[in-house]
């Protein structure tokens, strides 16, 4: 986890009264399924607030350098017998995986079978999904990894670039598409998913992909104020229901 970028500490802003952060370890820690939930930051501020939320906190690397201090050897997945499960906080990169696999047995001798990596500003993301999501996963033997997503009305419109004419994707006269046949089309809820350790390399994203579909509202990341904004309206509507 990041403290620059385009918005600084951005994994402080106030939701609801908690700060992202703390939505975002939440979200995983109180799942059914997970055993230990785990940082990785190159920040001392953003370490020592994650571990006041009950996370483990290891360093993040920098990819830049092309290096990783670390064994990146993956221990061998049994879907049937896993040994714990791990909320991993996303690190931009699918790469880091495998370093913070390795980071996670160095700094804590934890050896997981599988992770479930999410992002902070995303926190209208659930517990409830969460656990769907691991149990989805265990469900479908054949998947390499499930993924959260949210439906997309697929009325899409588009501009073709050498005439600048606007027209729509799915419609025209040529696919005889109506409009109760249009593909179904999702966005990545979060970045929530969940693998086997040592199947998240660039080169097996070929393989299958299962996923859960949740409501728009959990896939809402926070990129600004006005989206800060929106979040708060759908937090305080569900705070309401919950204490009902």
């Amino acid at each position: 986890m990041r403290a620059g970028g385009s918005k600084p500490y951005r994994c402080f802003w106030k939701l609801c009264g908690k700060t992202l952060l703390e939505w975002g370890i939440r979200i995983v820690r109180d799942s059914e399924y997970i055993d230990d939930v785990v940082v990785s930051t190159e920040d001392s501020r953003i370490k020592r607030a994650a571990e006041k939320y009950g996370a483990r906190v290891i360093d993040r690397p920098y990819f830049q350098t092309g290096k990783f201090p670390l064994d990146l050897a993956a221990p061998p997945f049994n879907r049937q017998k896993p040994r714990s499960l791990i909320h991993q906080g996303q690190n931009v990169c699918l790469d880091s995986t495998l370093y913070s696999q390795a980071a996670m047995s160095n700094a804590f001798g934890i050896v997981a079978d599988v992770t479930a990596g999410g992002n902070v500003q995303c926190p209208l993301f659930t517990t409830k999904s969460v656990d769907r999501l691991i149990e989805r996963f265990f469900e479908d033997e054949e998947a390499w990894q499930a993924n959260a997503v949210y439906p997309v009305p697929p009325k899409l419109w588009t501009v073709n670039p050498k005439i600048d004419r606007l027209f729509p994707i799915f419609h025209d006269t040529f696919q005889g598409l109506d409009r109760q046949s249009y593909p179904s089309l999702y966005r990545s809820a979060g970045n929530y998913s969940v693998g086997g350790c040592g199947r998240y390399m660039s080169s097996e994203s070929e393989k299958r992909h299962t996923y859960i579909v949740v409501k728009p509202e959990e896939g809402l990341h926070i990129h600004d104020e006005e989206d800060l904004a929106l979040a708060e309206f759908y937090m305080q509507r569900r705070l309401k229901k919950e204490r009902k």
